[in-house]
């Protein structure tokens, strides 16, 4: 499939990164998930409920969606979950 340039926001009601911690963890993530559907990211930036890629992907479906599969709760806090819960 030919690649194309993409702006993906994801955005929650709830706060996805608390802690610097919670950040870097979610840059990692969103670059470990490039990898894995050849996507190359341009640019990116995430604030605490919300977060922007620009990729050039020839799936942005699948890599969003990859990127939404990380749920669990940070073991700062086991009580609640830094993403959505509708994700």
């Amino acid at each position: 499939m030919k690649k194309k340039l993409y702006h993906l926001c994801v955005s929650s009601p709830e706060v996805m990164f608390r802690v610097p911690e919670d950040y870097y963890q979610g840059i990692n993530r969103a670059c470990l998930v490039a990898y894995h559907y050849d996507t190359g990211l341009l640019a990116y930036s995430f604030m605490s409920n919300h977060f922007h890629v620009i990729a050039e992907t020839g799936d942005p479906y699948g890599y969003i969606g990859s990127c939404l599969l990380y749920t669990s709760p940070s073991p700062r806090d086991r009580t609640r979950s830094r993403m959505p819960s509708s994700a």
